[in-house]
């Protein structure tokens, strides 16, 4: 399996926004997993349920993941099918007979 490109290697003239970007988006995520943990606790779940509301998150990252990854993946096959058919006429047009 070939490792993509990087979030850095994509951003291009903006690695800095890109890094802060990511910095940011971990500092969100770990609020909400403690405010959603904490409401939990608040609902009277126990001090156990904080473990059922981060196995939830988890889950619904992974899909995320899983979408995206199709999504790329949709993309990909887009661009090489309009690749190829570019090729062909570029091959088509140069035959001398």
């Amino acid at each position: 399996m070939s490792k993509g490109p990087t979030v850095m290697e994509k951003s291009g003239d903006a690695p800095t926004l890109a890094s802060a970007a990511m910095q940011a988006a971990f500092n969100l995520a770990n609020a909400a997993g403690a405010y959603l943990g904490g409401l939990a606790i608040a609902a009277g779940f126990g001090l156990t349920s904080p473990n059922l509301v981060g196995a939830a998150l988890v889950v619904s990252g992974f899909a995320v993941a899983a979408a995206a990854w199709a999504a790329d993946r949709a993309a990909s096959a887009v661009v090489q099918t309009a690749e190829a058919a570019t090729d062909r006429r570029l091959t088509a047009g140069a035959r001398t007979d």
